[in-house]
């Protein structure tokens, strides 16, 4: 019984250290993506352009195989791990928004009439992000649970 119970341990700590790794590289893709943009390699995020559009296309992938790999958990805990990677990515991108106003390099690619509004903003794409990373996240554990399970056919 005792060997059961830390093989049940170690398992769940090896998918918290993996919860982990997904998380920093979250934050080391934001966090690049907000440098390039920073010292003049990238245009601003709604811009549209190439980088940003790979930089969107991996974040994208990266979330499909988070929700693939810990498909075996519940669909709360997927959002939970989608949440959390979302509001790391959302934190470095508004970091960095308000550097970028401070030396007047545009990160967002948007004008505001008021820097009163620029909160309101930030937390506007976080609540997008979270949506949207929760969204992917789900895709990629129900395509998962899709290819273990296929559906019979008559």
């Amino acid at each position: 019984m005792l060997i059961g119970v830390s093989m049940r341990a170690s398992k769940s700590r090896v998918q918290g250290m993996k919860g982990v790794y997904f998380y920093a590289l979250f934050a080391a893709i934001a966090a690049l993506q907000s440098i390039l943009i920073l010292s003049g390699f990238l245009p601003s995020l709604l811009s549209y352009s190439a980088g940003n559009i790979l930089f969107g296309l991996v974040v994208v992938a990266l979330l499909v195989y988070m929700g693939w790999s810990f498909d075996r958990l519940s669909l709360k805990k997927i959002a939970v791990k989608g949440t959390i990677a979302a509001v790391i990515s959302s934190v470095i991108i508004s970091i960095a928004t308000l550097i970028g106003h401070e030396i007047m390099r545009p990160i967002l690619g948007i004008s505001l009439s008021s820097t009163y509004y620029l909160p309101i903003y930030l937390l506007a794409i976080a609540l997008l992000s979270i949506m949207v990373y929760i969204f992917f996240t789900a895709v990629g554990a129900w395509l998962a649970h899709n290819a273990e399970h296929p559906k019979k056919t008559r």
